[in-house]
């Protein structure tokens, strides 16, 4: 009884400093928590003032809580809305954190639901020299992967293992039922459902079944051709390791499996383009309009930019057309981490402007930037 009632003084506690609490936003990245201290001032004495920041960078994301001492403050404050702080109007209005409240428990009950649309896939009897870089595209092309782990440990049969989370149980079942006893560098490999929970800790997760599906796949692969002939493997195409011990696919090999895995019943032929034009660099184009920018203005680009895109993998390069509309070219290591970047920048909104990104093909960049 104790611990409720402390619980719920905790809850009084925290709707009051709400209530005696404001929300500014569109402040301008140059202004700190001193000159807002100051500003806000001018309505009453300010006990708190929390500007949020960037996590990676450190940069004002031009929002911000302040808190006065007394409620009676905050009718004062939201009359500045529209007064300008570091040369530029801001925005106040009311926190409105019941509606925060509601918003984050309807943010986590969407979490719970991808969660539950989810769907994990059990790789197995992979060859040694297949890597996750190898692995991605392959199922990519049936929807998004959230995650493509593989074990580091052969079992008995001198293979390994691993699991492919798929965001939809959809493209996890068409994956699975496509895939299942394709060839990949000699071995066929075997694709069926596993529990969520399943890790590379253990093997126990697969569902045992579906060892049988995936033949309409050989099948539209024309005489079931080896996997020499399906990649295009013969000595000239083959990538050798330092030691000499064994082969891995090549780009250009990963290009002509994915093009016989796009025909047929396979894929689409929008995903047959997709992955045709699939490079490990990307343009981003409308990210400014040089006329509304100061002097200095593509580095804060490039810094903005390589900030967010750092979780979609390793960024080799980066360059922004200060004389352009706008575009921003960008190098990975991998030509994942361009696709990520693709899905989660294209369509965007920067800065008002909508922003938009495709493939940028590898020759081209060559030739642009010499890298």
């Amino acid at each position: 009884m104790q611990l409720a009632e402390k619980a719920r003084e905790r809850e009084i506690a925290a709707i009051e400093r709400d209530q005696r609490t404001v929300f500014a936003c569109q402040i301008h990245p140059k202004v700190d928590e001193r000159d807002i201290f100051q500003f806000f001032s001018q309505a009453g004495t300010v006990t708190d003032v929390q500007l949020i920041r960037d996590i990676r960078t450190g940069k004002s994301k031009g929002l911000c809580y302040v808190e006065f001492e007394v409620r009676e403050t905050v009718p004062i404050a939201l009359a500045f809305s529209g007064q300008l702080l570091g040369g530029f109007p801001i925005t106040v209005q009311v926190t409105q954190a019941e509606k925060n409240r509601a918003a984050a428990a309807s943010k986590a009950a969407a979490a719970a639901a991808v969660h539950m649309n989810q769907m994990k896939l059990f790789i197995g009897n992979l060859n040694p020299q297949v890597s996750v870089e190898d692995l991605r595209p392959v199922f990519e092309a049936f929807g998004p992967v959230d995650s493509v782990e593989i074990s580091t440990t052969l079992d008995p049969e001198g293979a390994l293992f691993g699991y492919v989370l798929y965001r939809k149980q959809a493209d996890g079942q068409a994956a699975m039922s496509q895939l299942n006893a394709l060839e990949i560098l000699g071995r066929a490999i075997k694709v069926v459902h596993a529990d969520l929970n399943a890790s590379l800790g253990t093997s126990g997760g697969a569902v045992a079944q579906g060892f049988g599906a995936g033949q309409s796949a050989l099948a539209a692969l024309q005489d079931q051709q080896s996997v020499a002939e399906l990649t295009g493997m013969n000595p000239s195409r083959v990538d050798e390791d330092e030691d000499n011990q064994g082969m891995h696919m090549n780009s250009a090999s990963r290009s002509l499996l994915m093009q016989k895995l796009g025909g047929g019943v396979m894929a689409s032929q929008a995903t047959q383009n997709q992955l045709s034009s699939m490079s490990t660099c990307c343009i981003l184009k409308n990210m400014f309009d040089s006329t509304e920018e100061s002097d200095d203005f593509e580095n804060e680009i490039k810094e903005d930019v390589s900030a967010e895109v750092a979780r979609h993998g390793e960024l080799l390069h980066i360059s922004v057309d200060k004389y352009s509309q706008g575009h921003v070219y960008l190098k990975f290591r991998h030509a994942h981490s361009a696709q990520a970047t693709i899905n989660a920048l294209a369509g965007r909104w920067f800065a008002k402007k909508q922003i938009q990104a495709d493939f940028f093909p590898e020759s081209d960049y060559q030739q642009k930037f010499g890298v």
